[in-house]
């Protein structure tokens, strides 16, 4: 199942007149996603998230595992990333900004009250070299990112991203500040990295 498949099952009943202003995008951008003549977003795919959210984020992605989200599953990640630190000792070693939110974010999702959603995964991907795709639980993927490559930036792929992104922002003037932008790019690059592409 393609991700545009996965977009239409989300959908469900629902017109698409009806579920693009709901997600914050035009009708002809919904088709393109589902027909697969566009690639979704990390915008989209987190309002995905954020609207519906008994959504398995994993099987939002990759298609594997269950559509209906698993909060236990991220607890059990989380609670696996962390270890034996405690949540403060584990936000002041991963240096995220707004230590309060993320204590009380981490705590929510190892309570199993919410999933983890990619900004949380960019950083834990960034800062700890932790990788998506394990995060995901696809088979086979060492936890590690350095497990697994060299752990250098690919100038290739970054060109790619920089490309998309500089596009989104012609497209879409003014919506990218520089921390929006930086951010986009590190989550393509985390995710497609990742991915080996």
């Amino acid at each position: 199942m393609t991700i545009g498949e996965r977009i239409k099952t989300i959908r469900g009943n629902l017109s698409r007149d009806k579920f693009a202003p709901i997600m914050c995008i035009s009708k002809t951008t919904l088709v393109n996603y589902e027909t697969g003549l566009r690639t979704p977003d990390a915008d989209f795919l987190n309002k995905i998230l954020v609207e519906f959210p008994y959504i398995n984020s994993g099987w939002l992605l990759t298609g594997l595992g269950e559509e209906r989200g698993a909060c236990g599953w991220w607890s059990g990640k989380l609670k696996e990333i962390r270890g034996e630190m405690t949540i403060p000792e584990f936000v002041h070693k991963v240096k995220f900004t707004d230590p309060d939110k993320w204590i009380a974010t981490i705590q929510a999702i190892e309570d199993n009250k919410m999933e983890a959603d990619f900004s949380l995964m960019n950083v834990l991907s960034c800062q700890l070299g932790i990788s998506v795709d394990w995060m995901f639980g696809v088979p086979g993927i060492p936890k590690l990112i350095s497990e697994r490559d060299s752990g250098f930036v690919r100038v290739d792929l970054l060109k790619d991203i920089i490309k998309e992104a500089d596009l989104y922002e012609s497209i879409n003037p003014g919506t990218l500040d520089i921390d929006k932008k930086a951010e986009l790019m590190a989550e393509l690059y985390a995710m497609r990295a990742a991915k080996g592409r």
